[in-house]
């Protein structure tokens, strides 16, 4: 077995730790394997071993040793590793939050179950004692909510401008209409509102897009968009003008159909990254306890109506509720 020396001690990424890489000093052939040695580096609670393959660094294991044999190797091929080190801090926190309680396994497929369980219990079998779970303190109340404006010089060629309001927990059905009216406003089809005033009709602006997050106990409504400087105002009366409409005349039953159908075609696309599928509903599920269906979400998208969607428009869309904040 061989390990190149020019790549001994490669690094795997670019940004800089607080320790020092340990450099590898020796590379050796054994009887079972390929054994690597290393300096000691002050304050590091223990070092983890990577190895180079064709799909790029892979994690080998985690050690306390200054030393560490590689046994799954083939005789003839050259092989690369790297080593970095875990502080104490770093320990303590994986400790602390990486723990199975406090971890979701979302599996989507036709796969085997008992399989996947035998799979899990393995790898999971070193795994320490559990602490307590540390739940967030939502109590308090929610600081006063007072709607400003902020310019920044930040001599860019571009302005951005960022206008929202402070919406809905993630607890509140209010949610649902908003979610549809923000996909109508500034979702990602072409034909959405701002979309078509702001870029396809006066030609301002190259990116406009409308945003929201829900949280455990408040929410975030945003809209965003980039002009040349001289353009800020007239983006900004397009804009509320946008939203004025939908405060003030009620969705159309064609239109509120419409809406709907598209934004269910949107979910059902997103559905096709599974990857992403996972991470939404293994999250909802981890912090809400929520098993999350598409049926369901469907569902909930069909109550909505012109009037939940009109009343939210006023409760977070009104010009005196909005915060603006302008970098030119």
């Amino acid at each position: 077995f061989t390990a190149s020396a020019s790549e001994l001690n490669a690094p795997i990424v670019s940004a800089k730790s607080s320790l020092a890489t340990p450099k590898i000093t020796k590379a050796e052939s054994v009887n079972n394997g390929v054994k690597i040695s290393w300096r000691r580096v002050n304050g590091a609670a223990r070092y983890r071993v990577y190895y180079k393959g064709s799909k790029g660094w892979r994690r080998l294991a985690d050690t306390t040793s200054t030393a560490y044999t590689d046994k799954a190797v083939s005789s003839g091929k050259n092989y690369t590793y790297t080593v970095r080190c875990l502080s104490a801090d770093a320990k303590r926190f994986t400790s602390k939050y990486y723990r199975p309680e406090n971890s979701i396994f979302f599996i989507y497929g036709d796969v085997d179950f008992k399989r996947i369980v035998k799979l899990l219990s393995k790898a999971t079998a070193d795994f320490g004692p559990c602490k307590p779970l540390i739940n967030p303190d939502i109590s308090k109340a929610l600081p006063e909510y007072k709607s400003q404006t902020i310019e920044v010089d930040k001599g860019t060629h571009q302005a951005h401008v960022m206008i929202g309001n402070r919406s809905y927990d993630i607890h509140d059905d209010r949610r649902m209409s908003l979610y549809l009216l923000n996909n109508i406003l500034g979702g990602p089809g072409m034909s959405a509102r701002l979309n078509m005033s702001l870029r396809e009709h006066y030609g301002l602006v190259y990116t406009v897009e409308s945003t929201m997050m829900n949280y455990g106990d408040t929410g975030i409504w945003g809209i965003y968009f980039g002009c040349d400087p001289h353009d800020v105002n007239k983006c900004i009366k397009l804009v509320k003008r946008e939203l004025n409409k939908v405060i003030d005349k009620p969705l159309s039953e064609t239109q509120l159909k419409a809406a709907k159908k598209q934004i269910k075609g949107q979910i059902g696309v997103s559905c096709d990254n599974k990857e992403n599928f996972a991470l939404d509903f293994g999250k909802s599920y981890l912090h809400y306890g929520w098993e999350k269906d598409i049926t369901s979400l469907y569902a909930n998208i069909d109550k909505i109506t012109s009037e939940s969607i009109q009343n939210v428009a006023a409760d977070i869309m009104s010009e005196d509720k909005l915060t603006m904040l302008i970098f030119k």
